[in-house]
């Protein structure tokens, strides 16, 4: 992993957001951008108001020779994710790092959150920490991730989840104590997902809505993160009301990390 892009609105749920994202960068020396979307008839916001990286690795009690590389970049727009996906349309990342702001009823049908439309523009690997979550980095700096939940389906693939999230904890020095799997609904799953022998595995099986199994899931589990594959919009319902993936970051007890099924 050599780019992590965290975009904030400044609020404290993104100051949460910001600490895992510094501290994923902090192994095999990726560079960090972060970025502020401002309104367009809105004042520059002052430098200080940005996360502070320094202070921040100072209360972990990080040297400097760990600093990573920074980039902090404001830009002004009426839409948010286009903005951010304009900007990672020209500048590589390897994963996004960002608070989600949950909407409910009417307000989630006619306006996505940031978080949820920004992977739709870009299919890349997004690691959602959910308002009011204090998600599996504390305020010390250490990973706590004991517990991770695996949605299984058929379709699209969990493979890829499992990939991508135990190579991530290896750059980072941890391993989880458990993967629980799921299983949610009535359609079969013909291929399970090859899964690492290093960690004990617990498969649960539950009925009825995906999205909802996988919070109470979560819920009883006490999962420390939410591993998902998404293939985004692939039905009317989906558009109208979300994908899984974007329910499932409504309701969820922890951060949840979605990588896309293509692309």
């Amino acid at each position: 992993m050599t780019a992590i892009f965290h975009p904030t609105d400044l609020s404290p749920a993104s100051a949460v957001a910001f600490r895992h994202a510094l501290r994923l960068s902090l192994h095999d020396g990726a560079a960090l951008t972060i970025m502020h979307v401002h309104g367009p008839l809105s004042a520059d916001t002052p430098w200080k108001a940005f996360p502070a990286v320094r202070d921040t690795l100072s209360e972990w009690h990080e040297g400097t020779h760990h600093l990573p590389r920074v980039r902090k970049i404001e830009a002004s727009g009426r839409e948010v994710a286009n903005v951010l996906s304009d900007y990672l349309d020209r500048h590589d990342a390897d994963l996004i790092v960002l608070a989600s702001h949950p909407r409910e009823g009417i307000a989630a049908m006619v306006r996505r959150p940031v978080s949820q439309a920004l992977f739709r523009k870009t299919h890349l690997p997004t690691l959602v920490v959910p308002e009011g979550q204090e998600g599996f980095v504390r305020f010390d700096g250490e990973i706590r991730l004991d517990t991770l939940l695996l949605p299984v389906a058929e379709e699209p693939d969990p493979q890829i989840g499992v990939d991508f999230v135990f190579s991530l904890m290896k750059r980072v020095g941890v391993t989880p104590g458990r993967l629980v799997t799921l299983h949610a609904g009535d359609t079969p799953v013909r291929h399970a997902p090859a899964l690492p022998k290093s960690v004990a595995v617990e498969a649960l099986a539950m009925k009825g809505d995906a999205h909802d199994a996988i919070v109470r899931s979560a819920e009883s589990v006490a999962a420390d993160l939410i591993v998902m594959t998404s293939a985004g919009h692939d039905s009317v319902h989906d558009m109208l009301f979300g994908s899984t993936f974007e329910q499932v970051v409504r309701h969820a007890p922890c951060p949840v990390l979605v990588l896309p099924a293509r692309g």
